[in-house]
């Protein structure tokens, strides 16, 4: 397992070079339950953050640098004005992409993008529709009015829909 407060200092040098100041974070702490996210910053106080990293970033086969956008990213949460994905933090993740090319922080990065394999259980079908000019299969979980009545709706190729499950 990785060493998370190693990579937090190196994180931290790399946004006190570019003269980005954090706020205060309390707590760093891993989550072992997260499935859906890669980190987690709680405003404690004012100026004085709790943040958690998922378990699954701090594999041995996972790249540094994948744990440290992610620890970047929640950095930028504890800067004032910058708790949500837009405004201050977006012009902050796009400094630090532009000014520190190995980084790329965004709002959200998939599992293969973090180079880790997708674990979770695909959701199953309970209805398909098909798709009679180009044959793409359409899945979904819930009764709707297309799964009712595929004939009132088109594919994104125009083509007509079939119920097939």
């Amino acid at each position: 397992m990785k060493d998370l407060m190693k990579l937090v200092g190196e994180s931290q040098r790399d946004l006190a070079s570019l003269n980005i100041r954090t706020g205060n974070v309390r707590n760093w702490s891993v989550n072992t339950r997260a499935k859906a996210r890669w980190g987690y910053c709680v405003k404690v106080s004012k100026g004085l953050f709790d943040i958690q990293i998922a378990a699954a970033l701090l594999q041995d086969d996972v790249d540094d640098q994948a744990v440290k956008d992610t620890i970047v990213h929640e950095l930028l949460h504890t800067i004032p004005g910058c708790f949500k994905h837009t405004g201050k933090w977006k012009q902050y993740a796009n400094t630090i992409n532009r000014l520190l090319p190995q980084y790329k922080i965004k709002r959200g990065s998939s599992y293969e993008e973090k180079g880790l394999e997708d674990f979770r259980p695909k959701p199953q079908c309970r209805y398909i529709l098909k798709c009679l000019r180009c044959g793409s299969e359409i899945g979904r979980q819930r009764m709707s009015a297309a799964v009712e009545h595929p004939e009132h709706y088109r594919c994104k190729c125009s083509g007509r829909l079939t119920r097939i499950k």
